[in-house]
């Protein structure tokens, strides 16, 4: 599987994906995760579950993990459906860093939101 990345300067790049390549950051808040969670997360990343990104705690699903929480999700609705539930969502998330890297501010201020 191959992911389009943007370089510096806006110049947008193929990048080939080998979850063998990608570092999973190591936890560094005070509540360090235990070295079993820490080899599960890794095992996520090498089957290609999870895509760790550059900002620290921000991760890309896969589409079978994708299915996985859709359907936890919808179970939980289900179960509670009796139940007043406020549901909230958030769009998509992106370090502001890398945002701004895409060019897309200055070339379309008008449609960022």
């Amino acid at each position: 599987m191959s992911l389009v990345g943007v370089q510096p300067g806006g110049r947008h790049v193929e990048l080939e994906q080998d979850a063998t390549k990608h570092v999973v950051p190591e936890p560094t808040t005070p509540a360090q995760l235990a070295p079993e969670h820490v080899e599960f997360r890794r095992a996520l990343v090498e089957a290609g579950h999870l895509l760790p990104l550059r900002q620290q705690g921000t991760w890309g699903r896969g589409a079978d993990l994708e299915r996985v929480v859709l359907g936890f999700v919808g179970r939980l609705d289900a179960m509670y459906s009796d139940r007043p539930q406020t549901a909230y969502h958030f769009g998509p998330l992106m370090p502001q860093g890398c945002f701004q890297l895409t060019g897309y501010v200055s070339s379309q201020p008008h449609l960022v939101g």
